[in-house]
């Protein structure tokens, strides 16, 4: 899937971005010749800066949320340990009881 590669997702959405950004230029008010080399410069500019940034973002945030879903896994791992010990124990102390 797209979403499971960092890179990916910056290139897609800078592109993304930048055509946003090369549209706007494009459509401001300006001689006709300078507006497609305005727009060019403006879309490849945007896609420079963005694309890296969008980047450092996605890895970042893949990274944190690994570390808190590994860290989750292992709490739920300790309360379904802590939930099966206290079964056993109640199971232990209602059998050590006989019954009248």
């Amino acid at each position: 899937m797209i979403y499971d590669n960092p890179l990916k997702r910056a290139l897609r959405n800078g592109l993304l971005l930048s055509l946003v950004v090369a549209g706007l230029s494009y459509y401001q008010e300006m001689d006709a010749a300078l507006k497609l080399t305005t727009a060019a410069v403006a879309g490849f500019y945007s896609l420079i800066i963005i694309t890296p940034a969008l980047w450092l973002s996605y890895r970042w945030t893949a990274k944190i949320a690994q570390k808190y879903s590994q860290s989750s896994a292992l709490a739920e791992a300790q309360a379904n340990h802590k939930t099966q010990d206290d079964h056993k124990d109640d199971h232990n102390q209602s059998n050590s009881h006989p019954k009248s």
